[in-house]
């Protein structure tokens, strides 16, 4: 029998370790199309918006890889995973919220559905160390002031194309 043995652990955290695996490799992708989108739409620098001869967003890939290499090279593996983790749960909070907005025939589901959704995710996220928590806090806030400074400097120049209205 396999179950309780050395084998069946090893088997279960074997299984364990690659979905994990496989999970970070679909954020990672995931994320670049979120820093390419980000670049087409002047949130991050444009270069990050240009595509390859396969119409891939190769830069943003490369762009989101470094920063994970950084990310995993200083930062303690439990913190990059709590912060990690932080910042998809607000990333679906905004996403509940999204579908909270929409109108009646453009929904899928209930509004309960959405409200349920955007409840667990803060409770989730504010469930997490507070030291990651405020690390991820802090990223976000960065993140608003940049394009804050960034929209201001856009006014001052006086563009106000669609890609840098809020």
């Amino acid at each position: 029998m396999v179950m309780g043995s050395g084998v069946g652990i090893a088997i279960v955290a074997a299984g364990a370790l690659l979905t994990t695996f496989n999970e970070g490799l679909s954020d990672l992708l995931g994320v670049s199309r979120v820093a390419f989108a980000m670049g087409r739409g002047s949130d991050l620098p444009s270069g990050l918006a240009r595509l390859g001869g396969g119409q891939n967003p190769w830069r943003s890939v490369v762009f989101v890889g470094v920063v994970s290499i950084l990310v995993a090279a200083f930062a303690p593996f439990f913190a990059a995973i709590a912060v990690s983790s932080f910042g998809t749960l607000l990333y679906y909070c905004v996403t509940n919220l999204s579908a909270l907005r929409l109108a009646k025939p453009k929904r899928m589901f209930p509004r309960v559905l959405a409200v349920a959704g955007l409840v667990g995710c803060v409770l989730l996220a504010f469930s997490l160390a507070p030291e990651e928590i405020a690390i991820g806090l802090a990223i976000l806030f960065a993140g608003l002031a940049f394009r804050t400074l960034r929209l201001a400097a856009s006014k001052r120049r006086g563009v106000t194309d669609a890609k840098t209205q809020v």
